[in-house]
């Protein structure tokens, strides 16, 4: 009886650890599949800043009037943009965030490509005379755009574009007057569709925080590859 207890304890002991070695490969390989899918996720983009001007006048701005982020993949990218100010004398404050996706229709060192746009914005401009007699115009505003344009890259880090966009908005504008405490709104809704040429087209330079290829491959392969 003592012997049949002893057998049984060895082979459930056994069973146990063989179930332990199996989970401990299971959890091994599971966190080798994370660790290189996160490697996928972080080495698929060339990050890049972006800055331009607002219009072909050469205003100095940052991309589109804010901060301009590019994350280039091997075909295709994505942008974005956000714009905060503050204007204390005039009481108005303005902010504005986008979203591109762009994608080139080849590759090289001089590369045309199309995207599309979204962006959503919103503004405050305030006129204080005290506490109960002012008023206020808010304006909150979304717009889809197409763009098309072009990258000449200068160095394998240095990039220019020019680009121009067509498409549409909607915004939902509110007047505010107080008078006496007495309070009262006024609300329009406007749209706009037309064209970003002319003196709206906006060119620029990004500066690509890593190296990329950008040699041509008329076999749609890239060197690396």
């Amino acid at each position: 009886m003592k012997r049949l207890i002893l057998f049984f304890s060895i082979f459930l002991l056994g069973i146990f650890s063989a179930y332990a070695q199996e989970q401990d490969v299971v959890e091994k390989a599971a966190e080798s599949d994370i660790e290189e899918n996160s490697e996928l996720v972080f080495n698929r983009y060339t990050p890049g800043l972006i800055f331009n001007t607002s219009n072909i006048l050469l205003d100095i701005s940052g991309y589109q009037s804010g901060v301009g982020l590019k994350l280039k993949a091997e075909d295709y990218a994505l942008r974005t943009l956000l714009r905060l100010s503050y204007e204390s004398a005039d009481d108005v404050f303005e902010s504005e965030l986008g979203f591109t996706y762009e994608k080139p229709f080849f590759k090289g060192k001089v590369s045309p490509y199309w995207g599309v746009e979204l962006k959503g914005g919103y503004s405050l401009d305030k006129d204080e005379v005290t506490s109960d007699n002012w008023t206020s115009d808010s304006v909150i505003t979304g717009s889809l755009s197409a763009l098309f344009g072009t990258e000449l890259y200068i160095f394998d880090f240095l990039s220019f574009f020019a680009e121009y966009s067509i498409g549409g908005s909607l915004s939902r504008a509110t007047y505010t007057s107080v008078v006496s405490g007495n309070k009262s709104d006024t609300t329009n809704l406007n749209y706009y569709l037309g064209t970003g040429l002319g003196n709206s087209a906006s060119i620029g330079v990004i500066i690509y925080l890593e190296r990329i290829d950008i040699a041509e491959d008329k076999s749609g392969k890239s060197e690396k590859e």
